[in-house]
């Protein structure tokens, strides 16, 4: 175990808002922990991060809680108590701390903690609780986090609190009142039962018997009292002697048996007394009577029964009567008894009934109430849960059958919790990245106004380049017209002097004049060219370095577009919460892509632009060329006007070939007019390069486009101007 020190006894108060969420992996070690935890632990995120969760654990945590901690999250379920953790500094704070495990695909993955501030008086019975558990207490104990006491009496008080202890109860308490019910009615059939065989045997059979010995006495005397008569008149009585003693054989062996029933005290005393008197029957009254029957003493016999027997028969009669009588009023006493058990039983079936029913009505009921408290519980907790609502802490059911419930939904409070600081984390830190893109895209428009800036200066400064080049193209142009024009009053001297050769020698020196003047306008043409050749030149520079800063906005245009493709990375790793900076990073790698185009565009058009010029700089060069012959044709004539003069004093016939020289002067000229101005087509490229590079940066919207077309606006104008005073008329 590990033994963090030193500690302090100053406490820590977490904030009651606040809840204090981190995650590890199947190892313990801390992959996650919110801004929470780490302000209240004092460590840092690099500190927490990827160090053992047990770096906050105090050393007053009882090693009990944690390894009824792992064998919770070794079975799956949740665990939740009270813990003290240690600070970075050694102080301590109390928590309510729920651990989930994470299970993905039927395993592991790792663990989450929500912890929250408790409640003093539960933090005064876990200091308590974890006090014990050190010095070793069997008395106390923990069960997925729960405090709960050891001992029969608390597990059979926990029963009593379950549903099924209550179900149990009341199936115990049915089971009892059928029972009871069962043995109500068999006690009472056996009690009557009981009282049919007493009343049989201890009355009926007595009362039978007894009134057999009474009919067996009578039927004795009856016998006796028959003798006399038949003594006197000769009879045999020799069987009714017989017939008595066999009476009375009967009597004697029947006795014990009744006298064997009664054992009420009134009947056992009137039995001995009826005992006696049969005795005093028997021995003073029937056997005297039989012995003067058998001396066959009739008068004797006669005498002794009005004296001795009959008093005795009718005493022992009165006392069996007396017996009879009592008997029947015990028979009497035992129905009533009979009949009043019955009438108690017959009451107290229903009304045990009655209490049974009672009792299963408030096991019932307090059965549903503890129902209807634990469901109630559970969907106060889901509607919370379903509205966004985190609960501090999903109350302890007393009903051990809702634990796994209860335990499910802190498991599902604790995975909502961690998901939602997982998800503030998550946008906090995407609008950290959102706001370094930003920066970073403030950076690249800056950049990207910086160098279409420079582009549009550029643009500008070929533009006047351009429009300068024009005016020396129109310049040219003017010179070769005037060039055409003095050809032509040449041709026309020419012909005047083959008209009139008479008039030649005059004419000769105007056009040895005309030709030295023409001779002049070409030098002036030429030095015209050359100079529009070294304009062209420099436009042709110009755009090379114009092509080399659109390479620089392509660059430029490229980074971006890397730029663009690693934040839409970014943001797809921030899944929902970056889709708004994935649209944002879309619209700048759109922008780099169409700003790429418009560089592609202007790289066609400036490479137009170059071979334009250098289309310009050659036919300049021709036409320089060409002046320069006609500068040679021009001093060849004023050569051969000179020679022509001396000679057509020698010879008029050489003014034909003169003429038919002079005649092509027009025509050369002619030919250098009808040939196609390579600056002005120069000329119409720069000026529609403008508008093409304004459509191409349309994509980039108004701020673009007005940096585009604000340089182009009036070099245009002055290039259109410079086109139509150059073309050809």
């Amino acid at each position: 175990m590990r033994l963090n020190e030193p500690i302090t006894d100053r406490e820590i108060l977490v904030p009651e808002t606040e809840v204090l969420v981190s995650g590890t992996d199947t190892g313990g070690r801390i992959l996650f922990a919110n801004p929470a935890f780490v302000e209240v632990s004092g460590f840092t995120a690099e500190e927490l991060e990827g160090s053992p969760h047990n770096l906050v654990r105090h050393p007053h945590m009882p090693q009990a809680a944690f390894r009824d901690l792992w064998a919770t999250l070794k079975a799956g379920r949740p665990w939740e108590g009270l813990v003290k953790n240690r600070a970075k500094n050694g102080d301590f704070y109390w928590v309510r701390a729920n651990v989930t495990p994470l299970v993905e695909f039927g395993k592991v993955t790792g663990y989450i903690s929500i912890r929250t501030r408790p409640d003093r008086a539960a933090v005064a019975a876990a200091e308590a609780a974890h006090a014990a558990l050190r010095q070793g207490s069997r008395r106390i104990g923990l069960r997925d986090g729960e405090l709960v006491r050891q001992g029969w009496q608390h597990r059979l008080a926990e029963l009593g609190r379950s549903v099924t202890g209550r179900l149990c109860a009341a199936a115990a308490a049915a089971v009892a009142t059928l029972g009871l019910v069962g043995w109500l009615g068999m006690s009472g059939m056996a009690a009557s039962d009981a009282g049919l065989r007493r009343v049989y045997e201890e009355h009926m059979l007595p009362a039978v018997s007894l009134a057999e010995t009474r009919d067996l006495g009578r039927e004795a005397v009856l016998q006796v009292s028959l003798m006399p008569g038949e003594l006197l008149s000769g009879t045999d009585v020799a069987p009714r002697i017989a017939a008595v003693r066999q009476q009375l054989d009967r009597i004697a062996a029947a006795w014990p048996g009744i006298a064997a029933h009664l054992r009420a005290p009134e009947e056992a005393a009137l039995a001995a007394e009826f005992v006696t008197a049969r005795q005093r029957l028997l021995a003073e009254g029937i056997e005297p009577a039989l012995a003067l029957a058998e001396r066959k003493d009739g008068l004797g016999l006669r005498a002794h029964l009005r004296a001795r027997l009959v008093p005795l028969a009718e005493a022992v009669a009165a006392l069996g009567l007396r017996l009879s009588a009592l008997q029947a009023e015990g028979t009497e006493a035992a129905r009533a008894a009979s009949e009043a058990s019955f009438l108690w039983r017959l009451w107290l079936v229903p009304a045990v009934g009655l209490a049974g029913l009672a009792i299963l009505a408030g096991l019932g009921l307090l059965g549903f109430r503890s129902l209807r408290w634990h469901l109630g519980a559970v969907e106060a907790t889901l509607q919370a849960m379903s509205r966004g609502e985190q609960q501090d802490r999903v109350a302890h059911p007393e009903a051990r059958e809702f634990r796994r419930v209860v335990s499910l939904l802190r498991a599902l409070g604790a995975r909502l919790a961690y998901a939602e600081q997982e998800h503030s984390e998550l946008d906090r830190r995407a609008e950290a990245r959102c706001a370094a893109v930003r920066e970073m895209a403030g950076k690249v428009e800056a950049e990207a106004e910086a160098a279409v800036d420079a582009v549009a200066s550029r643009a500008g400064s070929m533009a006047s380049q351009a429009a300068e080049v024009a005016k020396a193209a129109t310049r040219l142009g003017e010179h070769a017209e005037a060039s055409a024009r003095a050809s032509g009053r040449a041709l026309e001297n020419t012909q005047a002097v083959a008209a009139a050769t008479e008039e030649l020698a005059a004419s000769i020196r105007e056009i040895t004049a005309q030709t030295a003047h023409a001779r002049e306008v070409v030098g002036e043409a030429v030095e015209g060219g050359r100079a529009a050749e070294t304009t062209i030149t420099s436009l042709a520079e110009a755009a090379g370095r114009v092509n080399e800063v659109v390479h620089l906005i392509g660059d430029v245009a490229a980074k971006t577009n890397l730029l663009a493709l690693n934040a839409t990375i970014e943001a797809a790793r921030a899944g929902d919460a970056g889709k708004g900076f994935a649209v944002v990073a879309g619209e700048v790698k759109q922008l780099a892509a169409q700003t790429a185009r418009a560089t592609e565009d202007i790289s066609r058009q400036l490479s137009g632009i170059a071979a334009a010029t250098d289309a310009a700089v050659h036919a300049v060069a021709g036409m320089g060329r060409a002046i320069g012959r006609i500068s040679d044709s021009a001093g060849v004539i004023a050569r051969r006007s000179s020679s022509r003069a001396r000679r057509r004093r020698r010879s008029p016939a050489t003014s034909p070939p003169m003429a038919r020289r002079c005649g092509r002067w027009p025509a050369a000229s002619t030919r250098w007019r009808g040939m196609p101005s390579p600056p002005a087509r120069a000329r119409r490229s720069c000026a529609t390069a403008p508008a093409r590079w304004i459509a191409a940066c349309a994509c980039c919207g108004p701020r673009c486009r007005a940096w585009c077309a604000a340089p182009w606006a009036r070099p245009t104008v002055g290039w259109n101007h410079a086109s139509r005073s150059a073309s050809p008329a």
